[in-house]
């Protein structure tokens, strides 16, 4: 048995019948160890809690171990017992480097801390409402953006042409100097130009200029439907073409731009209502579509960008009140092999962040994620 010390007299004569017993069970278990009654760890309690060593319990007595990580490992559980008798409540222990310290809250604290629960969980509750609100109201007339309406474009980057050097008439040929910039150049480059007639109607249907200190061709500029005009130039270097621009319509103004990088297409621009200006946007990297940028309503700015990763599309952000700032997220998924708009996240006061949503799809639990792999 445990030895109690400066325990005053009389409070032992009075309930001793009742903690030896009970130490005596404490000691005593089936599996050999003393036990005790679960205790909630000391993290769990309030910051005015008392913090004190057990008292009348001498560390230096006969049968004391020293603490181990559980304190409901500890040998001296039964003296637990006795203080619990003699004090009358259940503290809360844990171990330190001094040994078992044990720490108790009165009924307030106890009380306090159930009200704060209770708090916690009405605050967490109205918040849940309110989102249903936002969707219910606000976010009733969010719809996803009509993909479907814009230009199809591959998601995987087309391979750069190669140079299209037709057999031809040779019309004339001269020595020429390209100032700088005339072709984005960052110096002046001296070239031998090539006047061809490719149809044999006797008339230039190509100009070709190459460097005259290498003989590498640098670029060519075409008439491709034969009206006598200009419409298709492009830009080489030793790898191979760099850049394409096109006039589709005829009318004399550039609609299309292409860039190339590694051997396939890295950027394409689109003229789509005639005014010289570009208001798609296509960027590849390696061999994958990763981002298309709109100007729907043709103001010169950029309204709707839409995102893609391993050619699926995940994202589009939009400007829809035009004030030049993104104020409308959609979220999309792969689901059985079909992308869907799970998700839209509206702007409502113009300060950059979302602040109503609606769900539109739900991603079904469990299933594996459905994506492409680069080619």
């Amino acid at each position: 048995m445990m030895r109690l010390a400066r325990t005053p007299r009389t409070l032992l004569g009075s309930q001793m019948a009742l903690v030896v017993p009970l130490a005596l069970v404490a000691c005593n278990s089936p599996t050999g160890k003393p036990t005790s009654p679960p205790l909630r760890p000391i993290a769990d309690l309030e910051t005015t809690a008392s913090t004190r060593s057990v008292p009348d319990v001498d560390p230096n007595a006969a049968g004391w171990a020293t603490p181990t990580s559980d304190p409901n490992e500890t040998p001296g559980a039964g003296t637990l017992l006795i203080y619990t008798s003699v004090a009358g409540h259940v503290p809360y222990r844990s171990v330190t480097r001094e040994g078992v310290v044990y720490r108790d809250t009165s009924s307030q604290d106890q009380e306090a801390a159930r009200t704060a629960s209770i708090q916690e969980e009405i605050t967490a509750s109205l918040e849940r409402q309110n989102a249903l609100e936002f969707e219910s109201t606000e976010g009733a007339g969010l719809t996803a953006p009509d993909l479907a309406a814009l230009e199809p474009v591959s998601r995987i980057a087309p391979l750069a042409p190669e140079a299209d050097l037709r057999p031809a008439i040779s019309l004339a040929a001269g020595a020429e100097t390209i100032e700088d910039g005339r072709w984005g150049n960052h110096r002046s480059i001296a070239v031998v130009r090539h006047e061809v007639d490719i149809n044999g109607d006797g008339k230039s249907d190509e100009t070709r200029y190459f460097e005259q200190r290498s003989g590498m061709l640098l670029r060519t500029a075409r008439d491709l439907d034969s009206d006598g005009k200009l419409d298709s130039w492009d830009t080489y270097d030793q790898a191979g073409i760099l850049s394409r621009s096109r006039d589709r319509d005829g009318d004399g103004r550039i609609d299309l731009w292409e860039e190339f990088s590694r051997g396939r297409l890295s950027t394409r621009r689109v003229d789509q209502d005639g005014d010289g200006n570009a208001d798609a946007v296509y960027r590849y990297e390696g061999v994958s579509l990763v981002e298309e940028r709109h100007d729907s309503d043709r103001d010169g700015a950029i309204d709707l960008v839409v995102s893609y990763h391993n050619r699926v599309l995940v994202s589009a952000e939009e400007d829809r009140n035009r004030d030049g700032q993104t104020d409308t997220w959609t979220s999309y998924r792969l689901q059985g092999g079909t992308e869907v708009a799970t998700r839209v996240d509206r702007d409502r006061n113009n300060d950059g962040s979302p602040d109503v949503r609606k769900t539109l799809a739900t991603p079904r639990t469990g299933e594996p994620s459905e994506d492409l792999s680069p080619l």
